[in-house]
This record gives C-alpha cells, sequence and structure tokens, in this order.
C-alpha cells in the first residue's frame, strides 16, 4: 500500500478494511465456476442455469459478490459463476483481482503466494 500514514493507527489503510473490501469482489471467485469467455459451454450452462431458476439466485447462494463487467472478466454473483477473457491460471486471475482492487484500494503491486510459489501483477 502506498499514501500517507494515518498517525492515529499508525497504517495507510487497516488491514481488516483491505479484507472487507477486497472480499466483496473476491467472493465472488468461491466455490464458483470459473470458464473463458469463448468455452462453448458457456451458453449452454447459462441456459441450464436459466431453465432450473438457478441464474436469478438460490436461497443457498447466500454469500453474493458485487457484479462486475470488466475488459478481463465478467461476475455472475447470483449463479457462482465468473467468465474470464484469458486462460483461469494465477496469473492471469491476479491480474483481474488487481483491476478490481487497484482503484478503491490504491494499490501498486498485488501478490499472492502459496508454498513457495508466487504470482504478481502490478504497473
Amino acid at each position: 500500500m502506498e499514501g500517507e500514514v494515518n498517525s492515529k493507527n499508525g497504517f495507510v489503510v487497516a488491514c481488516n478494511s483491505i479484507k472487507n473490501h477486497a472480499w466483496e469482489y473476491l467472493v465472488n471467485f468461491d466455490h464458483a465456476i470459473i470458464l473463458q469467455k469463448e468455452d462453448p459451454i458457456l451458453p449452454e450452462l447459462l441456459k441450464v442455469y436459466e431453465a432450473q431458476g438457478i441464474k436469478g439466485g438460490s436461497t443457498w447462494n447466500t454469500s453474493v459478490g458485487i457484479a462486475f463487467d470488466t475488459e478481463l472478466a465478467k461476475a455472475y454473483p447470483e449463479c457462482r459463476l465468473v467468465v474470464v477473457k484469458k486462460v483461469a491460471t494465477v496469473e492471469n486471475l491476479i491480474e483481474v483481482f488487481y483491476s478490481l482492487l487497484k482503484d478503491t484500494l490504491n494499490i501498486k503491486k498485488l501478490t499472492f503466494t502459496s508454498g513457495d510459489n508466487a504470482a504478481s501483477f502490478s504497473v
């Protein structure tokens, strides 16, 4: 995070604020189906969701995030589906996450780590 440190709490942005704001978008990816825009199954899946009444939401889906439609991805929060424009690798997904969070959190770089592996995106 870059910015002025708040003299009262010693942070640029409080960690809980970051977590809560990020989760509003990232909850769309939690237990979701992630497909590429060109995937031939996508139109058929949306038809099935419509026919089963899932596309408009379901009572069991209580974790609905903020809907978004960007140049990199589109979320269908009501049916736990995310459509990405690039292959859903961690490197490409970190770019999606960065694009969703960069303006409101004033971040310059986003990194995901898991064990010895890491993926980052920055401007």
